[in-house]
């Protein structure tokens, strides 16, 4: 459409920044975390969402995507579309006083949407178990993100992310 876009990672999981990086890697190392077997429990869709780590690992998940923000800000684009956002810290830590701090990185210029849906839909398309996507959703609730049904198929996602964006006078105005 004209515009340039930059595709930003800023998940807990997704190409990561160093210090997440080493961070994992200690951890694994420290708590004899194995990998692959989380790997195969994804795989088969049977992973399970944890409770909400502590104080400690939000800190380190809360520098990680800040230093993915400030690169992805950074590439001075039109248009950054992310896969996650700063609130995936309180989704899966403890944030504690960090919560606060959230509303740093909204302005006129952020569109927050949320992926949702009928949990018994997700869970065929999902890593989790019907259990963790039902918890995952539940703790998603709370935040004002406009809602998109993701158990349509991707290409209806995408058209409906399209003109929900571009039907939006005040987004374009920012471009």
């Amino acid at each position: 459409m004209g515009y340039d876009v930059h595709l930003a990672k800023l998940g807990l999981t997704n190409d990561s920044a160093i210090i997440m990086d080493i961070a994992k890697r200690l951890y694994n190392r420290l708590t004899s975390y194995d990998v692959n077997k989380v790997k195969k429990l994804e795989s088969r869709g049977e992973k399970e969402l944890d409770d909400r780590d502590g104080f400690h690992k939000a800190v380190i998940h809360y520098v990680d995507i800040v230093l993915r923000y400030i690169e992805a800000k950074r590439s001075d684009a039109d248009v950054i579309v992310a896969d996650r956002y700063i609130h995936d810290v309180d989704i899966y830590d403890r944030s504690g006083p960090l919560r606060n701090t959230f509303k740093w990185f909204e302005s006129d210029h952020v569109y927050p949407f949320l992926l949702t849906g009928d949990p018994e839909v997700l869970v065929e398309r999902s890593e989790y178990t019907l259990e963790s996507i039902s918890e995952l959703i539940q703790r998603y609730e709370n935040l004002e993100f406009e809602r998109l049904d993701a158990t349509n198929p991707p290409e209806e996602v995408v058209a409906e992310l399209r003109k929900k964006l571009f039907e939006n006078d005040d987004f374009i105005r920012h471009l």
